[in-house]
């Protein structure tokens, strides 16, 4: 058995307590003590255990789960240090509340408010929660959360438009053709509006720059053709973020590996 399914194994025997106790501390209790923090590296099997879990029980008491998850995400607000193991109960609860989203269309507004919001928490690891609780509802109806994703991108919020890219950049979730199509034209808004940005010392500008080196390179895997036309009209363009940006998607090997003449061919253009 491996790790991800013993946590979930564990989780069930958790959540049956709950449904009887509905007293959450030893849940808490569970996702403190094996978070892995302080630490480089939180226990991300563990998160998309409970994540996991969360959907295959949530029929059972849909707004007790969904109560749990929510007071979870609210634990963000207080004044814990970062890389302290409490923060990983948010973290646990914003993959929780995409999960639910996913399945419960009563729950999907809300849910996808309360990730929104979280999107501009200043804990990084708050962040890459939301990140993978908005690829959850991507995983399970790509179609209906696109566009609510391009919404987002209409009001400028660096914060927001870096979970809306890092939630997309999922091989699993672009691999349909007609949202990887989607995605391309968030991608191609949001670095239209960053020609704009004169402005660019803010942490969050810079935290979705550095999303913007590794994401477009996710999409344009999928559908090179359109992918690798919009990189050859983008790179013309006398901005030193987008050719940084270019650079860096130009180099992983989801690209170098799988079309190298196309690559070279951008290379040899700059």
């Amino acid at each position: 058995m491996g790790k991800k399914e013993k946590h979930k194994e564990d989780l069930m025997t958790l959540f049956d307590d709950f449904f009887i106790t509905s007293n959450r501390k030893n849940i808490i209790d569970y996702l403190i003590s094996n978070s892995n923090l302080p630490g480089r590296r939180a226990n991300l099997e563990l998160a998309d255990a409970f994540g996991d879990t969360v959907i295959e029980i949530y029929n059972i008491n849909t707004k007790n789960i969904w109560d749990l998850c929510k007071n979870m995400t609210e634990i963000r607000h207080k004044e814990i240090e970062e890389n302290d193991p409490e923060e990983f109960i948010s973290f646990c609860g914003l993959v929780g509340i995409g999960s639910i989203s996913s399945v419960c269309s009563s729950y999907f507004s809300e849910g996808l408010l309360i990730l929104k919001n979280a999107a501009k928490d200043i804990k990084w690891r708050i962040r890459e929660a939301v990140a993978m609780g908005i690829q959850r509802v991507l995983l399970n109806d790509a179609k209906k959360i696109i566009n609510e994703l391009e919404e987002w991108i209409k009001k400028k919020d660096y914060y927001i438009w870096r979970a809306v890219v890092a939630g997309l950049a999922e091989p699993d979730i672009v691999k349909n053709k007609e949202v990887a199509k989607k995605a391309l034209e968030i991608h191609k808004e949001i670095l239209k509006q960053i020609l704009d940005i004169e402005d660019r010392k803010l942490d969050s500008y810079k935290k979705l720059r550095q999303a913007l080196g590794y994401t477009l390179s996710v999409v344009v895997e999928q559908i090179p053709k359109e992918g690798f036309k919009y990189i050859n009209h983008i790179v013309k363009e006398d901005d030193k973020d987008i050719i940084w940006i270019v650079k860096s998607n130009l180099k992983k090997n989801r690209l170098l590996k799988k079309y190298p003449k196309e690559v070279e061919r951008i290379k040899m253009s700059m």
